[in-house]
């Protein structure tokens, strides 16, 4: 399909560099929504192996405008001049890239996504403005809300089990080093069984009631959540100590889709789990219809999931 393509320099202080992708006119979805990719950590507006532009233009084959562009100092965008940090900064740009989309394309509501800290910001974005109508989050790294050793010692705890599960369970040097002594049985048997006694006791730990409200507020107000994860990425470690039980209820919820992507890295390296990333974005944009704009009406409301522990 032939799109339009073209930079763009936008922002109050015209400090923001980005890149504009969008179907020919004849070519629109007719919905009034746009998409936002934003920025993965350091790396500029094409994205890790160039993801970001992959995204946006499959994005805007199915008829949406898409937007991605550096935030505040990165990149291509110069700093801003109050040089406040970035945590303020970035979400004054996200801000302002839907006042330009708006004036632009005359969307009205926005889809947020990014990898790692950009899945972070799209999050916070959409707990703070309306206007975002759904957030593709990527092995996002932002839920470390309870930062307590203890919390830290179940994320390691979980990390460390995954390991000799999997990876070592597998890998001969690993069982070299079960014959010749120079393994750690002690700590392999305490990691394993305690894992197992805090399973059959029930035990967990005290739940991120910060986090459970603002995933609870973002779902009753109508916003979609498409929570991705790399196998054994950090993230949902975290994202799972911090909700504990209340993760299979609020994956109940029909707004909200959380999946594990295997055999890939942080950032989605290999060409086979990008291609399984992109066509899972691509299967949630086109199942939802965007162009209705209300039917959040629809959907249930997570805290009645939550109490009735109604699971998929």
């Amino acid at each position: 399909m032939r799109l339009e393509e073209r930079a763009i320099v936008f922002g109050r202080e015209s400090n923001l560099i980005g890149v504009l992708t969008k179907p020919t006119a004849e070519r629109e979805a007719g919905a009034n929504v746009a998409v936002i990719v934003l920025n993965a950590g350091l790396l500029h507006h094409v994205g890790p192996n160039r993801i970001s532009v992959a995204i946006a233009r499959r994005l805007a084959e199915l008829g949406f405008p898409v937007l991605r562009f550096d935030f505040s100092g990165i990149g291509d965008s110069s700093p801003r001049s109050d040089r406040s940090p970035f945590a303020e900064s970035a979400m004054t740009d996200v801000s302002e890239a839907m006042e330009w989309l708006q004036a632009e394309t005359r969307a009205e509501r926005f889809i947020l996504t990014g990898i790692c800290s950009g899945a972070d910001i799209s999050f916070r974005a959409a707990i703070a403005d309306e206007r975002v109508a759904g957030v593709a989050l990527m092995n996002a790294q932002g839920y470390e809300l309870d930062t307590s050793d203890e919390v830290h010692a179940d994320v390691k705890q979980r990390k460390d089990l995954r390991y000799y599960l999997t990876d070592a369970l597998f890998n001969p040097r690993s069982w070299k080093k079960v014959l010749t002594g120079k393994s750690d049985y002690l700590d392999i048997g305490r990691l394993v069984g305690g894992r197992l006694r805090s399973k059959l006791a029930g035990e967990s730990l005290p739940e991120s009631e910060r986090l459970v409200g603002e995933l609870r507020s973002l779902l009753d107000r109508g916003t979609r959540l498409l929570i991705l994860y790399s196998e054994g990425d950090t993230g949902l470690d975290y994202l799972r100590t911090n909700v504990g039980s209340q993760l299979p209820q609020l994956q109940a919820h029909p707004g909200m889709e959380l999946d594990v992507l295997r055999h890939t890295d942080h950032v989605f390296t290999p060409r086979k789990t990008r291609n399984e990333l992109l066509e899972r974005v691509i299967k949630w944009m086109e199942f939802l219809d965007w162009r209705a704009g209300d039917d959040s009406s629809e959907l249930p409301a997570a805290a009645e999931i939550l109490a009735n522990g109604r699971t998929r």
